[in-house]
């Protein structure tokens, strides 16, 4: 049946505008086409996709002033995406020092960039329009026709210049190879020569059919659909955030980043049903394991695959957004949902040779933007003042538009930084610094079951600023883990020390019963804090822990309690001291006066150098290291509790403020302040 079902005329007569290519040809032309086409797109290709991707967002975040705030938000992030992929494609594809700030004009007339956007918009109109509808008075018109008319001259003048200066160069000269896709596709036209190479009109066919079709596939959709679908998720933890800085590395690790692409352009695929054209006469077995039979088809019947990807024999819950059936690890039994075969890059020999640009480029933008900031719906206010609820918000966004491609209504997106509990928090100098956490932005989640996050938030506290919107900057260290109820202690002027914590899902730690959980965050770059995450018994560490209390004091940082990290709720009685000198930790004391196994307290160092863990004391001046039992001089004092904030104020006094009760059934508002002189007397509710 080999060659019976083809691409109908009316099919491939879009892509025919610019020229022959090998999306319209068919037959011994597609052949020859595909031969010249496909070894452009090779690992080198890839590898500088991502080289450029990733470029091109940091330079998107510093030209949009996204590191200077605190909070995005785009009423359509459409106007982001498209414009993202139009540059990597320029530059990729076209060679172009294209940026962000600035896309050239051809012949200082329309900017390629929005040729672009005319061009993807009237697609359609520019198909099926006769020649004389090109010439009405109207000024949408006059607008088209100068868009195309310098999209076209753009190509020709592009396609003289680089085989004019492939051929004028000296033979066996590989400085500085191009490596854009444009001049790949040249040089293996040039390499064919004669009849097997392309003409320029084939050439301008080919590259337009890669430039246009992924600009407008991947533009309108990948990207778009991935974001959206990640709000709808509201599980942040489905991101693989660990960002290894090697390319080959990084694409095959962000496997759930890619997984969350491929589901996105499921729900919305570019091509939402699939025409093919009997090309002869043919007889079809449809026997069902019964009785044989036939179904004849006549030359020129048309066959339509309508939204393979809704289809439950394929996905199961089709309408529910699922990255993880594209799981390798969570493949079913009968593999379907696992199957590729039925993305919105089609399948067999004909299967867009794009493919792994376009997810390249989608996973590096998707990676990096959320390894930034959290996503989440921009609501709407409503008439009656009544700001729309994410449901709401998913019914007026979920609407699909049609050109000549599925398309979804402007995506309107907050970008943040990520709220939430079960931080690590330090103070050094006067910047304060706040890691990781828990997040639930939509309550989906228990208290201790929200997502790990991995965010560094950083807050300058030498200035004054309004408390209800403070400055907080967002620190995109690609080294930064995903922790949880762990500690930061500031140790030295450029040094803090992090050691414990509830690893996230993604994380390389797979046993929490290791010695490996201490780390180094490095501040000597203000804008680059990075991580050092150290090795297993690094300085004698001790095993790894979560709601343990420390503080620095006296050269050293001093860890108290804490639990195991594997939720059994086991808690520790043995303390330790970390000494940056060694570096060396260092078991305390024991006795009928120090703390027993006890979590989410808290330690604090008062005037003159004493710890004090509420409540008891130690003097970290004095050796040996004893500890002692405090009393409070009056009977007024708070309910038990814990996972409470607590603080050293600048006259000596400690206040305390919330927490819950052990079993975290009750919550608590209140404030209490006590004094120490030099021992705690007296405590007064705020």
């Amino acid at each position: 049946m080999s060659g019976a079902f083809g691409k109908s005329d009316s099919m491939g007569r879009f892509f025919l505008f610019w020229g022959p290519n090998v999306v319209s040809a068919e037959g011994e032309p597609w052949r020859k086409h595909r031969r010249i086409a496909s070894p452009a797109f090779n690992s080198e290709t890839n590898t500088f996709v991502w080289e450029a991707s990733r470029k091109l967002y940091k330079e998107m975040a510093s030209v949009e002033g996204w590191d200077n705030k605190d909070v995005i938000e785009t009423p359509s992030v459409q106007a982001l995406t498209f414009k993202f992929t139009l540059i990597i494609f320029a530059s990729v594809g076209f060679g172009f020092p294209f940026t962000w700030a600035n896309q050239p004009v051809h012949e200082g007339e329309m900017s390629i960039h929005e040729c672009m956007e005319v061009i993807a918009r009237t697609s359609v109109f520019a198909a099926a329009a006769p020649s004389w509808a090109w010439k009405l008075p109207f000024a949408w018109i006059r607008r088209v026709r100068l868009a195309y008319d310098t999209m076209r001259r753009f190509m020709h003048t592009r396609v003289s210049t680089t085989r004019e200066s492939m051929r004028s160069q000296v033979e066996g000269d590989t400085n500085n190879p191009a490596r854009d896709l444009f001049s790949l596709l040249v040089r293996a036209s040039e390499d064919a020569g004669g009849k097997i190479g392309l003409n320029d009109n084939e050439l301008i066919g080919n590259i337009f059919s890669f430039l246009f079709a992924g600009h407008v596939e991947e533009s309108t959709q990948g990207d778009d659909d991935a974001l959206v679908s990640m709000t709808f998720s509201s599980d942040f933890s489905l991101v693989n955030l660990e960002y290894i800085d090697q390319v080959p590395e990084v694409y095959g690790k962000l496997d759930k980043v890619l997984a969350a692409f491929y589901e996105g352009i499921r729900m919305f695929p570019p091509g939402v049903f699939l025409v093919r054209e009997a090309k002869h006469d043919i007889d079809l077995d449809i026997s069902d394991g019964g009785e044989r039979r036939v179904m004849s088809v006549k030359k020129g019947t048309c066959s339509k695959s309508l939204a393979p990807e809704y289809n439950p024999y394929h996905f199961s819950d089709p309408e529910e957004f699922r990255p993880s059936r594209w799981y390798r690890k969570q493949q079913g039994s009968d593999g379907k949902d696992e199957s590729e075969e039925y993305t919105a890059f089609s399948i067999g020999p004909r299967a867009c040779l794009g493919r792994k640009f376009a997810s390249v480029e989608g996973v590096c933008f998707l990676a990096s933007l959320l390894r930034d900031w959290r996503v989440e719906p921009l609501l709407a206010l409503q008439t009656n003042g009544r700001v729309e609820t994410v449901d709401e918000w998913r019914e007026r966004v979920l609407q699909a538009t049609m050109n000549v491609t599925l398309g979804i209504k402007d995506v309107p997106l907050r970008f943040g930084p990520s709220t939430g509990w079960a931080q690590a928090v330090s103070l050094l100098d006067s910047t304060l610094y706040v890691h990781g956490g828990l997040s639930d932005p939509y309550n989906s989640y228990s208290y201790t079951s929200a997502p790990v996050i991995s965010d560094l938030l950083v807050l300058d506290l030498s200035t004054s600023f309004n408390a209800s919107s403070p400055p907080w900057k967002l620190c995109s260290s690609i080294s930064s883990p995903a922790l949880a109820w762990h500690t930061l202690s500031a140790f030295s002027p450029t040094e803090l020390l992090l050691f414990g914590g509830q690893p996230g899902p993604n994380s390389m730690t797979t046993l929490t019963t290791n010695n490996d959980s201490a780390g180094l965050l490095s501040t000597s770059s203000t804008t680059n804090p990075y991580f050092f995450m150290e090795s297993n018994n690094w300085a004698n560490e001790p095993m790894r822990r979560m709601r343990h209390s420390s503080s620095f004091t006296a050269g050293k940082v001093w860890m108290i309690g804490g639990e195991e990290a594997d939720g059994s709720g086991i808690a520790f009685n043995a303390h330790y001291s970390f000494s940056p000198s060694g570096p060396q930790f260092v078991q305390l004391p024991s006795s009928s006066s120090a703390p027993p196994d006890i979590y989410g307290h808290a330690s604090l160092v008062v005037p003159g150098g004493r710890l004090l863990v509420l409540v008891w004391s130690l003097n970290t001046t004095q050796n040996p290291l004893i500890w002692e039992p405090l009393s409070i001089s009056n009977a007024s004092s708070p309910a038990p509790r814990r996972d409470f904030a607590a603080v050293v104020l600048s006259n000596g006094h400690i206040l305390i403020h919330g927490g819950g009760d052990a079993q975290l059934q009750v919550t608590y508002s209140d404030g209490w302040i006590t004094g120490y002189q030099p021992e705690p007397h007296g405590l007064e509710q705020c």
